[in-house]
């Protein structure tokens, strides 16, 4: 196992060994005694078509919830977006290709999503109980946050289609 620092340091990279054979691949995803990641409660799966894009999303406080995303077929686009006002990288986001064996930990205080570059199952485990008067959203495509998606055409629910502009909530 390796941990990375990321260009925003509290975002992690973590990278588990595929041991592969004739049959396909087995890994451990997750150990509590891992990197010193929070504990989960949690566990969610998402599968998502090509061109696919889900978030940008984060949960308010007293709910928020810290991720540890993994893909288990596929590959995504995944994103984080630092929304703790007082930082000094506050607007700025990472983004990140993951391939299975890959994990993106994703701490308090970012918005998170992806775009599916393949047909993708990904799951996340998460560090509190989902709240849906906590759940918070922002366009993918608020211009201001100049994230650059891949050329594959964009398949969007209409919640995150019509999620207000990180200009529009953070002023």
């Amino acid at each position: 196992m390796s941990v990375k620092r990321l260009e925003i340091p509290e975002v992690l990279l973590i990278e588990k060994a595929l041991f592969k054979d004739n049959r396909g691949w087995f890994s451990e995803f997750y150990n509590q005694q891992d990197a010193n990641l929070p504990k989960f409660v949690q566990q969610n799966a998402a599968f998502t078509k090509k061109g696919g894009l889900r978030g940008l999303h984060w949960q308010e406080e007293p709910h928020f919830q810290e991720k540890l995303v993994s893909v288990l077929s596929g590959k995504i686009l995944d994103v984080a977006v630092d929304i703790r006002k007082d930082s000094k990288t506050f607007g700025r986001h990472v983004k990140i290709e993951l391939v299975p064996g890959q994990l993106l930990f994703v701490p308090k205080g970012f918005a998170h999503g992806f775009q599916a570059l393949e047909d993708s199952c990904v799951t996340y485990l998460v560090s509190n109980f989902y709240f849906k008067g906590s759940e918070r959203g922002i366009n993918f495509l608020s211009p201001s946050l100049k994230i650059n998606l891949s050329n594959i055409p964009l398949i969007m629910s209409e919640k995150d289609r019509n999620a207000k502009s990180f200009e529009e909530v953070f002023g």
